[in-house]
């Protein structure tokens, strides 16, 4: 009898609609988060200890963005998505990030960044060898260094970044070796939230005391 030819899997067109889908969702987080920019309260230099930062991140990976400042010069971020340049998966890693300093301009400070991470990813591979149906492969990675610059806003707790990272990852099933050729790179945005900018002393209103006559 004639072999019967194999048919594309029914997983990886849903993948590749879940990464269009997930790509114009974030174009349009991107949109309305700049379209409502003019809102928000100033931002000033130096207003990072405490805040939050959420938003969207384009590339690899491609999804949500979460980053939280633990002091002005530390921050952990978090981001979780799809990681086409890893396997075409699900993915989530966590960084901490050090910024060395930054240069401050009249509307923007430009700070750049370095970090180390770990994350985890899972992904489908369809029917080849001995297996006749799809399969799920999982594996963590880390991300060392990851690399990038943003630039933060002050009239706007608004940051648009740009950041890459070698993430070399390791299977937990299948070729357990160290498959050191990935790599990662995206643009994003982040709408920050968290304690208000400190205001300037307001000048002091007790009247001076009167001068008695001699």
């Amino acid at each position: 009898m004639p072999s019967k030819l194999p048919t594309p899997s029914p997983t990886r067109g849903a993948s590749r609609r879940a990464a269009r889908a997930l790509a114009c969702a974030t174009a349009i987080a991107a949109s309305l988060l700049a379209s409502t920019a003019s809102a928000a309260k100033p931002r000033r230099p130096g207003d990072d200890r405490g805040r939050v930062g959420v938003g969207a991140v384009l590339g690899a990976p491609s999804g949500f963005t979460l980053k939280g400042f633990l002091a002005p010069r530390h921050a952990l971020q978090l981001d979780l998505g799809y990681g086409p340049l890893q396997n075409g998966g699900g993915r989530a890693h966590l960084d901490y990030l050090l910024h060395p300093g930054a240069v401050a301009r009249e509307r923007y400070d430009f700070a750049p960044y370095l970090g180390v991470g770990v994350g985890f990813e899972i992904w489908v591979v369809g029917p080849h060898g001995p297996h006749l149906t799809d399969h799920a492969h999982t594996a963590w990675f880390v991300r060392a260094p990851a690399l990038g610059f943003a630039f933060h806003l002050h009239r706007v707790p608004l940051d648009i970044f740009l950041e890459g990272a070698w993430t070399p990852l390791k299977h937990f099933n299948g070729d357990r070796e160290w498959s050191l050729t990935h790599g990662d790179v995206s643009v994003g945005v982040r709408w920050y939230f968290g304690p208000p900018a400190p205001r300037e002393p307001a000048p002091s209103s007790t009247p001076s005391s009167s001068t008695q006559p001699g």
